[in-house]
């Protein structure tokens, strides 16, 4: 994974990592989980750039998938606590 071409942060306050070009992820399909400042974009979580509230449907139901911490989108942390992300993370195990 590379850095992504821009300033935004991952849950974990570090730059926001690329989460996959293998597939091509992201809302904008540019392999990241990013905003680019732009409202309403909420496909932020790092398993091919998931939607938070998919990921939180799936966690709910004890079914959710790992994550990338560092390629994870800051913003899921409105939603989501990082405790509760660290336990799916796939770059801590």
């Amino acid at each position: 994974m590379s850095e992504a071409p821009h300033n935004e942060k991952n849950v974990l306050g570090g730059p926001l990592l690329a989460c996959s070009f293998a597939p091509l992820t992201g809302f904008f399909r540019d392999g990241c989980c990013a905003t680019r400042g732009e409202e309403g974009v909420a496909h932020l979580v790092c398993r091919w750039c998931l939607h938070v509230l998919r990921w939180i449907e799936a966690w709910e139901a004890g079914k959710a998938p790992q994550v990338v911490l560092e390629a994870t989108h800051e913003n899921v942390l409105q939603l989501v606590p990082l405790q509760a992300l660290k336990r799916h993370a796939l770059d801590l195990q």
